[in-house]
């Protein structure tokens, strides 16, 4: 059950936060990766579950477990059925958004680990969201850089890898797609790129993310587009189907109504409807 939830607000010249909220039964991410485009840290207060990045690592959560997210990373996060997970987080972005992951010792070959007082982190994260429904604007900014300060001093203990699947191609794959989302690649393009058959790729693909590679490739393009959207509310909506390789505007529009439920002018207004004001 979601609790709280902060629409986006921007702090200082490189860094918007973007959300901060209490999930208390975390049972329904994707359980294949998916393109995230924002740095989110979570901190798991209670259950269990895992955490499991595109290129096939995959960590174990339980209470006392942190996990980072940088930006335009495929990630995939759920809980054990029997005991779902209960956590704080906060999602961010801007010119220093991997600036704060990295300063807090993460880095994406090691983007979990284990806190050593838990108490003293939840105390913190619960003062960022009474600040904020207190619309306290300085206060949310200094219980922020509490916030910080205390992940940083309890931050002493790296998560282990339950296993990890080395596979460049697919690294490769992901990789290429999103260095040409810019365009209207077809399959044939990231095989000949791979150098690979078609058929056997797919199949692989297909096995490993639970989507063959264009309809994966698809969603990061409209995971982006949406990004665009709402960070960028001066683009008209033809422009952001051109800036991402969409043949014209109107199939642009008709693919992200099919994903996301909204046509993109709506689903602009919606996303970007202030909820509070600090």
């Amino acid at each position: 059950m979601l609790k709280q939830h902060i629409t986006p607000t921007l702090f200082l010249n490189g860094l918007k936060i973007y959300d901060v909220g209490e999930e208390t039964e975390a049972v329904l991410n994707p359980k294949h990766p998916l393109p995230r485009f924002r740095c989110i840290v979570h901190f798991i207060l209670s259950g269990k579950g895992f955490f499991e990045l595109g290129t096939g690592e995959k960590y174990s959560l339980a209470k006392g477990n942190m996990f980072s997210i940088y930006g335009n990373e495929s990630v995939a996060y759920y809980s054990d059925p029997t005991d779902p997970m209960h956590y704080y987080w906060i999602g961010f972005g801007g010119a220093d958004g991997e600036t704060v992951l990295n300063d807090l010792g993460f880095s994406k070959s090691h983007p979990v680990c284990t806190l050593t007082d838990v108490k003293a982190v939840k105390n913190a994260f619960q003062s960022l969201l009474d600040a904020w429904q207190d619309k306290e604007r300085y206060r949310f900014l200094a219980q922020f850089y509490s916030l910080i300060d205390t992940l940083k001093d309890k931050n002493t203990e790296r998560a282990k890898v339950l296993y990890t699947e080395h596979d460049d191609l697919f690294k490769r794959a992901i990789g290429f797609m999103e260095l040409n989302l810019h365009k209207n690649m077809k399959l044939s393009d990231l095989t000949e790129h791979l150098n690979v058959s078609r058929s056997h790729f797919t199949r692989s693909f297909t096995k490993r993310f639970g989507m063959p590679p264009y309809r994966y490739y698809l969603r990061i393009k409209l995971y982006a587009a949406e990004s665009l959207l709402i960070s960028s509310p001066d683009y008209p909506v033809s422009t952001i189907a051109d800036i991402l390789g969409f043949p014209d505007v109107y199939s642009f529009s008709k693919l992200f109504k099919q994903f996301f439920g909204n046509s993109p002018s709506v689903h602009r207004k919606t996303a970007i409807l202030p909820k509070n004001t600090l």
